[in-house]
């Protein structure tokens, strides 16, 4: 089904059609970029969302009706661009509709997901049919362009650039009190995220008498599961699970603690990382090739090994017990954020990019448009020698 997202004004806009799921955050903010910077009038058309293999079914049931459905919507509204997120699904669907220009922007490190998926040859070949029929390819992150320039692509296609965060919301407030390890976790409770592992940490810093109290934002299936888990360890009362909450709120409850936790085990950009760093919490998060980019371990922050509680509990004291070192990162990473993902900045080039799209003839010089864009880890705080895990290679 199809939806008008409009301005209020009467001023006649050019139309962006999105295919994507326009309840996601990531989506929410995209369709807003179009709107704020580009003045597009946005049109939504998304699939059921089912659970389940008889829902999953359904889903692509969905897929199929909806190539008819966005051909008779095409010459209807008369779009001037099509946008897909993810490869695999919106994108390969826009692809197979022949539009231009088409802009795919790639979600995760990977849109062929789950690597066990018996559909993997399947999943591969929709891929490379979407990268090689996209006028523009966005990577929000160099991962992302690290798999689209493996499967062969046009570099020249590839933009690599977050969407950013709206700064303007997510301001620095570094003045946390430092009587101990406040950590915050503002990831969904659900299986990819590792919260079961953080948890573990916080009865390893408990068990040592480390000050410590950890405050879990987001919902999900895993909710009842972690707060036995908490009972288990017998941590009740220094985890506090805040449940969901609006995205005006969470800069408060960012600004009330001091070091962000994450630990996925795969990882696109993490639009959650950049509003801690932005706020001014220290990052600890998992060592994997999304939070490298903008993560080097001892320089800006700490990377821990996949599912290793020992070690993250070891990063978090070692953060408390070493306030200088961390005072320099989060001042670093709020400046990083401030140069290099910020939403009005990227979102305004973007939509620029859109424009002369549309322009040209669905033709773009990449050479003469896109700026340079210097390595995240290009300026740096002074590393700190007692690191944990200084001496482990990666």
């Amino acid at each position: 089904m199809a939806k008008h997202l409009h301005h209020n004004d009467t001023i006649e806009r050019k139309k962006a059609l999105f295919l994507g799921e326009s309840y996601r955050a990531d989506a929410k903010t995209w369709i807003k970029g179009l709107q704020e910077y580009g003045d597009f009038e946005v049109l939504v058309w998304e699939a059921p969302v089912k659970s389940g293999w008889l829902g999953r079914l359904q889903r692509a049931f969905g897929f199929v009706k909806g190539y008819f459905e966005l051909r008779a919507l095409i010459r209807r509204e008369k779009p001037a661009i099509l946008l897909a997120e993810r490869v695999t699904s919106y994108g390969f669907l826009g692809a197979l509709l022949g539009f231009q220009p088409l802009v795919i922007a790639q979600q995760g490190a990977s849109d062929v997901w789950p690597p066990t998926s018996p559909f993997l040859f399947l999943k591969k070949w929709m891929r490379d049919y979407a990268y090689h029929k996209a006028t523009l390819l966005h990577a929000w992150g160099t991962v992302m362009e690290t798999t689209m320039l493996e499967a062969g692509t046009n570099p020249d296609k590839i933009l690599v650039m977050p969407k950013g965060i709206d700064r303007r919301l997510f301001q620095y407030r570094p003045n946390i009190p430092a009587d101990r390890c406040r950590l915050i976790v503002t990831r969904s409770l659900t299986a990819d995220y590792g919260h079961d592992i953080i948890l573990k940490a916080v009865q390893y810093l408990v068990e040592k008498n480390i000050p410590v109290s950890l405050t879990i934002i987001g919902d999900g299936t895993l909710k009842n599961e972690l707060e036995y888990l908490c009972e288990s360890y017998k941590i009740t009362s220094f985890v506090t699970f805040s449940g969901r909450i609006s995205n005006d709120s969470l800069p408060s409850y960012l600004a009330k603690n001091n070091i962000y936790i994450s630990m996925p085990v795969t990882e696109g950009v993490s639009a959650s990382l950049f509003e801690a760093m932005s706020v001014g919490c220290f990052p600890i998060v998992s060592d994997i090739p999304g939070n490298r980019a903008w993560i080097e371990h001892g320089k800006n922050g700490y990377l821990i090994p996949l599912n290793d509680a020992a070690q993250l509990a070891t990063a978090i004291q070692q953060a408390f017990e070493n306030p200088t070192f961390v005072q320099q990162v989060i001042r670093h990473n709020s400046q990083l954020v401030k140069e290099k993902a910020d939403y009005e900045k990227n979102m305004e080039f973007m939509n620029q990019l859109y424009h002369q799209l549309i322009s040209n003839n669905h033709v773009w010089n990449r050479r003469d448009l896109i700026p340079e864009i210097s390595s995240p880890s290009s300026s740096r705080p002074p590393s700190h020698d007692e690191r944990p895990g200084a001496s482990r290679t990666r």
